[in-house]
């Protein structure tokens, strides 16, 4: 319906992602879930490296993804460029997708997509945590460090997300 009121659209290929993560403080534990191509980090003095809780859905960084699609009998391949070559990440057809996980779509669908999440409980490290959740397209951007350094230094939630887009604009 929003595509026939908009002509505009009717051309687009967009998916809705989403990334959530609940935190247990009595029993000392994350659950996070995702759908689509979106991050969640965590971040503590216990661990040098930032902990990643979300899983990867997009097909051309995993294998899992690229199966379940495939396996539903949809085509994952390049785009194409003028010339008729193959460019690009690989994609979900029909759609043009770079994931077939999400929470709605508009424009051109395909049997691959699923609304399901991924979803994992792990424990909390001893002490602070930070989260870092967003589109994984933010972190295409900038590195996970100076993502978590910008935050940082941030006095609110609001600012490190105004600064967060600053950075990769």
């Amino acid at each position: 319906e929003a595509q026939a009121s908009h002509p505009r659209l009717a051309s687009v290929a967009a998916a809705c992602t989403l990334v959530l993560c609940a935190l247990n403080q009595r029993r000392a534990e994350v659950t996070t879930c995702n759908s689509g191509s979106c991050v969640a980090l965590m971040a503590s003095a216990a661990s040098a490296e930032p902990i990643l809780l979300s899983k990867c859905h997009r097909v051309q960084d995993s294998a899992t993804e690229r199966a379940r699609v495939e396996a539903s009998g949809c085509r994952v391949a390049h785009a194409a460029d003028e010339s008729g070559l193959p460019c690009g990440p690989l994609l979900v057809w029909p759609g043009g997708h770079e994931t077939a996980r999400c929470i709605g779509s508009l424009g051109k669908g395909s049997r691959a997509q699923l609304p399901l999440p991924s979803c994992a409980t792990v424990p909390l490290p001893p002490g602070e945590v930070e989260l870092l959740l967003g589109s994984a397209s933010v972190l295409d951007e900038i590195h996970v460090s100076s993502a978590l350094a910008l935050l940082r230094r941030a006095p609110s939630a609001q600012m490190a997300a105004q600064l967060l887009v600053e950075a990769v604009a």
